[in-house]
């Protein structure tokens, strides 16, 4: 799995991630509104159905995939380390919240984390979605953590919907580029 716990150290040595302030890399855990889940593994493809299932490859169709990074709308943004992505806010956008995080693209351990900023109704959190080898399948681990609003509505929400459909998402990328 992916040992989230280990990335996040890195990043907490020195400047906050990106150099931004406003992102949070340590939640307190006594904090009442604190939660943290970790969705099972999803399977993207099985190395022996195909020859391009492989790491790099599902990582490299991700990066190109603003769905399989999160629940982003627009659909065409621009993915790039350290760069802002604008999240769908129903049915909450009536509520005044401006969902928009920040990522973090790590090569070497093929992930992306999604840090929420100030004004996102999940703020302050963060989400790790790590590309993996497991029993002859690539697969996604995802891990969410945080002190923000709605703890359970995220605990329902981002674990149950939306990583799901983000991994559909990939899937479905995959798969289109294996049918070419």
């Amino acid at each position: 799995m992916c040992d989230a716990g280990t990335v996040q150290l890195k990043r907490d040595v020195g400047n906050h991630p990106c150099n931004d302030p406003r992102i949070s890399t340590s939640y307190d855990q006594g904090n009442p509104n604190y939660h943290k889940y970790v969705n099972p593994p999803t399977v993207i493809c099985r190395k022996n159905e195909s020859a391009i299932c492989t790491v790099d490859k599902v990582f490299e169709l991700m990066l190109e995939t603003p769905s399989a990074i999160a629940p982003v709308s627009p659909q065409r943004q621009v993915i790039i380390s350290c760069g802002e992505l604008s999240l769908m806010t129903f049915p909450v956008n009536l509520a005044g919240y401006d969902n928009r995080i920040k990522i973090v693209i790590d090569k070497a351990q093929h992930s992306v984390t999604n840090y929420t900023l100030p004004g996102h109704m999940f703020y302050p959190g963060q989400v790790v979605r790590h590309v993996v080898e497991l029993n002859n399948a690539v697969q996604i681990e995802t891990t969410g953590e945080g002190t923000g609003d709605f703890r359970w509505f995220n605990l329902f929400f981002g674990a149950e919907l939306v990583w799901p459909g983000a991994d559909d998402a990939l899937r479905l990328k995959f798969l289109s580029g294996t049918l070419r």
